[in-house]
């Protein structure tokens, strides 16, 4: 319920999280073997906000820009409007929490790996 992502479009997403996890721990790796200062492992935060956003919406199977305009994928590749109030509702609440879950575990990422020595 709330759904507005087809299985192409979750897929993307589940891919793109994996290769911005890959993308921060491949910094935070480099960065602590070079001896770089732990204040720049901050720059982490990016490639972890992007593999949080796309895995929850990946896992959701809800785009938050897609809420916003009340729009939905197709199995065809367009977007298309949605068809009941109650789901774009729906995905519009799924969204609001896509964001704010995706920001959580991007910032306690971006800790923990700022705290390793």
């Amino acid at each position: 319920m709330g759904a507005n992502l087809c299985a192409s479009g979750q897929n993307a997403r589940l891919r793109l999280s994996v290769l911005g996890l890959a993308m921060g721990l491949g910094m935070t790796i480099f960065m602590a073997e070079h001896g770089w200062e732990r204040v720049w492992r901050l720059t982490t935060f990016l490639p972890f906000l992007v593999a949080a956003m796309a895995a929850c919406q990946g896992l959701y199977r809800v785009c938050p820009m897609l809420s916003m305009d009340g729009c939905r994928e197709s199995a065809d590749g367009p977007v298309v409007p949605q068809e009941c109030d109650q789901a774009a509702k729906a995905a519009k609440a799924a969204a609001g929490c896509v964001l704010r879950a995706s920001i959580v575990m991007a910032v306690s990422a971006t800790l923990v790996v700022t705290a390793l020595p």
